[in-house]
């Protein structure tokens, strides 16, 4: 329960809330650094990999966003890297508002 007292944790928490209609949680991975998540999509199409790095604790959060596809030869796409949460979580909106197109 401490990890969900830090910031990167935090972050993932209300992140985990704000996806649970679209995606399956799958994993959630807290550490002393960074956390990283696993959604899979509701359809079965693919699925999407968060991580939320606190690097030496400074409160400077970089949040990565990463969609895989079920097709084979690597069908990956990078939606966010280094972004701030703020862009994070405007990165998943996006991700949510195409699913629902």
């Amino acid at each position: 329960m401490n990890a969900l007292k830090t910031l990167h944790g935090e972050a993932m928490t209300r992140i985990c809330e704000h996806l649970a209609g679209h995606y399956h949680v799958i994993r959630v991975a807290y550490g002393v650094e960074k956390v990283e998540a696993r959604f899979d999509e509701t359809e079965g199409d693919g699925w999407v990999e968060i991580d939320i790095h606190n690097h030496y604790g400074r409160g400077n959060l970089q949040c990565y966003l990463n969609r895989y596809g079920n097709r084979r030869g690597g069908d990956y796409k990078s939606l966010l890297s280094g972004g701030t949460p703020e862009q994070l979580y405007a990165a998943i909106n996006k991700l949510i508002e195409g699913k629902k197109a």
